[in-house]
């Protein structure tokens, strides 16, 4: 059984959204556009501080959009903030600004996002070996397993092979095509 504590990464975080959306391009309007759509549409899996706040779910993931536009250039500047959090006696570490295979759920959210408001297409393609290697594998691990078949649930996404073929993530080649559906 998942808790509700083991699900708020989960949610769509400003954060989240500013990934997302800085890798397409938008104008500014298309941003908006579509933060007001997944606002209004994706209510029921927006972060609990962004649910009712429209206005904070823009202006924060606004400041993410541009982090990762201009990130190299933010990030030059790290040891600096560190240096000056740790003399104001807060401890940051390097880690906390480095992804790792616990953003298996952003992958996820990307997706969803793209087939409902950044795509023409209702369905998303990657190759197994392709989003294994992604995460520093070779094989599918049982916990890698579990994250996939939870995420595929929380987003409530179905995977098929091609033609239209129901796909088992446990017992899929790892060379096969796995495309990515939203449930109707």
């Amino acid at each position: 059984m998942v808790t509700l504590k083991e699900l708020q990464p989960f949610y769509y975080t400003a954060l989240d959204l500013g990934a997302i959306l800085s890798s397409e391009n938008l104008t500014v309007i298309e941003f908006s556009n579509i933060l007001k759509q997944i606002s209004e549409n994706e209510k029921n899996l927006l972060a609990l501080k962004y649910k009712n706040n429209r206005r904070k779910l823009f202006l924060t993931a606004s400041y993410w959009s541009y982090y990762f536009f201009d990130k190299e250039t933010i990030d030059a500047e790290f040891p600096s903030i560190k240096n000056l959090l740790t003399s104001r006696d807060i401890e940051i570490s390097d880690g906390d600004f480095t992804a790792d295979y616990s953003d298996l759920d952003l992958f996820f959210k990307s997706i969803r996002l793209r087939i409902r408001y950044l795509s023409e297409r209702d369905y998303v393609i990657i190759k197994l070996r392709t989003l294994l290697k992604r995460y520093g594998l070779k094989r599918r691990s049982q916990k890698f397993i579990d994250n996939f078949l939870l995420c595929l649930w929380f987003y409530e996404l179905q995977i098929f092979l091609p033609g239209n073929k129901p796909c088992d993530i446990r017992t899929a080649d790892i060379n096969s095509t796995i495309i990515f559906r939203v449930k109707p």
